[in-house]
């Protein structure tokens, strides 16, 4: 399962990116969104991104660069593709995310940018190996809205799409 973007179709209208960031974090702000609305062809969020404008998700890719690139374990794949990351509610066997940023090398090195986002600000509490007290920024990706994308609901042209 991913998702398929027809950029010809799409108005730039932000309504993918303000449904997810509603969805995921409970605000309506489209640079908190796990799916980027491309209006310049030049940045998106703290990405940059060459060419046109369109619609930035991620790419559900069949062989994931972005899980073996992990070296804490916090990722793993669904049977439907989908890859999660974990943050500060990992499951048992897997460890919270650290924002060691291998996962976004992974991505960007494969696709040319990442869609592994990176939060706007130091949003977590973390202790390090040695005990000290840190904040750390989350890293966060489309993880497909548990298969019920709110993205391709709200698109009123229909330019996004889920194919198997």
């Amino acid at each position: 399962m991913r998702l398929e973007i027809l950029q010809g179709d799409c108005g730039l209208c932000d309504l993918c990116a303000i449904a997810c960031s509603t969805e995921k974090f409970g605000v309506q702000n489209p640079l908190m969104s796990a799916i980027k609305v491309n209006h310049r062809g030049k940045s998106v969020g703290h990405q940059r991104v060459d060419g046109g404008p369109g619609i930035l998700p991620c790419w559900h890719c069949d062989e994931p660069p972005c899980l073996p690139a992990c070296p804490y374990d916090s990722m793993t794949i669904g049977a439907d593709n989908v890859v999660s990351l974990f943050l500060d509610d990992a499951p048992e066997g897997f460890n919270p995310c650290v924002a060691c940023m291998k996962c976004v090398k992974a991505c960007k090195d494969m696709h040319g940018v990442s869609s592994i986002f990176i939060s706007q600000k130091k949003d977590r509490h973390m202790t390090t190996k040695s005990g000290r007290q840190i904040m750390k920024y989350s890293l966060y990706k489309c993880d497909m809205c548990g298969g019920d994308p709110k993205c391709v609901k709200i698109c009123p042209r229909d330019a996004i799409r889920i194919v198997d």
